[in-house]
C-alpha cells in the first residue's frame, strides 16, 4: 500500500521560472539611471544648438556691457596716482607679468603679459595694459598699485613656475605690507632705476 503523500499538488519548477521570466521583462521595461542622464544631456547639448546664435549674443552683449560699465566708473573715479611726466619716468616695460601674494585668488589670477611697470622719480607705479586697465574694476586681482619710494622696503630675486621674478614688498595704501612678484625682461634696469 502506497504512503499518503503530504503534498496536495505535485512539485513542480514553474511558478518559479515564470516569477523570473516576469522580473526579466520589468527590468528590461525600466531605464536605467545612466540611459536617463545620457537622454538630459543629449536634450541640453540640442538645446544649445538649437540656440547658439541667441546664446552667443547675449554672451557678446553681456561682455559689452560690463565692460562699458567698468570702463564709466574708472572714468568717473579719475585716475589712481598722481600725475606724471615723461621726464619723470626712470624705467617702463610693457607686456610684463606678475601677481600679489595677498591670498590664494590673487597668487593664482596675476597677469601674463598684461602690466605695465614703471619707476618714477618717487614712485613705483604698476597698473594694468591699454584697455586691460578699462575693461576690468580699479585694482582688480591686487594689481594696480602707486608706491611712495619711502613705502619700498626691498627688491629680492625669487622664482615662479621656473621663471626667474623679483619680489617687491612695499606698503600698500591701506596701510599693510604687500608683496607683489614681477616677472620682467630687464630686471637689472629695473633695480637700478629703483636705487638710482
Amino acid at each position: 500500500m502506497q504512503a499518503p503523500s503530504l503534498s496536495c499538488c505535485p512539485h513542480t519548477d514553474e511558478a518559479p521560472n515564470r516569477t523570473i521570466e516576469r522580473d526579466a521583462r520589468k527590468n528590461s521595461a525600466r531605464p536605467s539611471l545612466w540611459t536617463l542622464e545620457s537622454a538630459k544631456v543629449a536634450d541640453i547639448f540640442k538645446l544649445l544648438e538649437d540656440n547658439f546664435s541667441l546664446i552667443f549674443g547675449f554672451a557678446v552683449l553681456w561682455v559689452v556691457a560690463w565692460s562699458a560699465y567698468s570702463a564709466w566708473r574708472r572714468f568717473q573715479r579719475g585716475p589712481t596716482h598722481p600725475p606724471f611726466s615723461e621726464h619723470d619716468v626712470r624705467f617702463t616695460e610693457r607686456f610684463a607679468s606678475g601677481f600679489t601674494h595677498k591670498n590664494l585668488f590673487t597668487r593664482f589670477g596675476g597677469a601674463h603679459n598684461a602690466l605695465v611697470i614703471r619707476v618714477l622719480k618717487d614712485a613705483l607705479l604698476i597698473e594694468p595694459i591699454g584697455i586691460f586697465k578699462w575693461i576690468t574694476p580699479a585694482g582688480f586681482n591686487d594689481l594696480e598699485h602707486y608706491v611712495p619710494r619711502k613705502d619700498i622696503f626691498s627688491v629680492q630675486p625669487a622664482s615662479s613656475f621656473g621663471r626667474e621674478t623679483l619680489q617687491v614688498h612695499f606698503r600698500a595704501k591701506d596701510g599693510q605690507q604687500r608683496t607683489i612678484e614681477l616677472a620682467l625682461r630687464r630686471p637689472q634696469e629695473f633695480k637700478a632705476a629703483l636705487n638710482a
